[in-house]
């Protein structure tokens, strides 16, 4: 069961990628990043919500859809509206962002439960 639950965000992620890549391609780039957006709470209200296992990892999968869609659209919406001589600044600090959120996530997970975390997390996506 613990392998099920960490992996469910890599394969949500796994799938998310492509979705992403044809939801950009057929609604436009900024639509994709508000469906990432909005996968990204859906997941979040989901693990709040949850009461049992499965309810967990379907949420983690979910977020991993989010995950999946919202970094591809990100580089490739920065790629297609930055100007050339920004683009690789602009493209680190996207890069940088994620793992500092990922510090900072760390960080307060300490001080708090995974309840609470969701609905920090709901509530800033």
């Amino acid at each position: 069961q613990i392998g099920t639950f960490a992996s469910a965000v890599f394969i949500g992620a796994l799938v998310g990628g492509p979705i992403g890549n044809g939801v950009g391609s057929y609604l436009g780039r900024k639509i994709s990043l508000m469906t990432g957006n909005a996968l990204f709470v859906v997941g979040w209200v989901m693990i709040a919500a949850g009461r049992d296992y499965s309810v967990l990892v379907a949420a983690r999968f979910v977020i991993g859809l989010a995950v999946g869609v919202s970094v591809l659209m990100n580089a490739i919406y920065l790629a297609e509206t930055v100007l050339p001589r920004l683009r690789g600044a602009l493209t680190t600090t996207l890069q940088l962002s994620v793992s500092l959120g990922i510090v900072l996530s760390f960080s307060v997970g300490i001080a708090m439960t995974y309840r609470q975390m969701a609905v920090l997390g709901a509530s800033i996506s």
